[in-house]
């Protein structure tokens, strides 16, 4: 996909909307402790909920870094 980030285990973000709309309301906070790529959290806030992505991975933090720079409200703390 489109989507493609380049980390290794990243998810297909078709899927994780569907786990997030199906779990959530808009508006609501997403968590992932495990974020890799942070597929989960585009998919979050392309369906109007706030997230909290962690990962203990340096490279995780950087795809996620870039991946979100463009996004108004994004917050990194390491």
């Amino acid at each position: 996909g489109r989507e493609k980030t380049g980390y290794p285990t990243q998810k297909p973000l078709g899927v994780l909307k569907r786990i997030v709309a199906a779990s959530s309301r808009p508006g609501d906070r997403v968590l992932d402790y495990f974020a890799g790529s942070g597929t989960t959290g585009a998919a979050a806030h392309a369906l109007g909920r706030r997230f909290h992505l962690i990962d203990d991975n340096p490279e995780a933090f950087a795809v996620m870094e870039r991946r979100f720079a463009r996004l108004p409200n994004v917050v990194f703390e390491r």
